[in-house]
């Protein structure tokens, strides 16, 4: 499990990568240790406006609400331009940089709270 700086090293790198992004697609792959609250295709078409840090979690805060990622045992996203692997939970974005960001961890978490009304 990714320590404090590990994670905001994370955050930092991601940070850059994926900031004012849309999101283009969303898949849960495996289960993961929560629920998403929402269906994946729900996140479509929103941007990620930044990327903060809330002790070991990574929150989006994208147009309609926060996105939460727990990065769970493995410690780390990726990003790559091919198709992501089975059974990997992975968000395309309309990023320059690289075109997808998984995690292939079943103890990653990804919870979606929305903004109230």
């Amino acid at each position: 499990m990714p320590e404090l700086p590990e994670v905001e090293v994370t955050r930092r790198s991601f940070a850059d990568r994926i900031r004012g992004a849309r999101i283009l697609a969303a898949r849960a792959g495996l289960p993961l240790r929560w629920p998403l609250g929402l269906a994946p295709e729900a996140l479509v078409g929103q941007y990620v406006q930044d990327v903060g840090r809330r002790g070991k979690y990574l929150v989006l805060q994208l147009d309609d609400g926060v996105l939460l990622v727990h990065l769970g045992m493995s410690g780390s996203l990726s990003f790559r331009s091919e198709p992501p692997r089975p059974g990997g939970t992975t968000i395309s974005t309309s990023s320059p940089r690289k075109a997808r960001c998984g995690c292939t961890t079943r103890a990653a978490s990804a919870p979606w709270c929305g903004r109230p009304g």
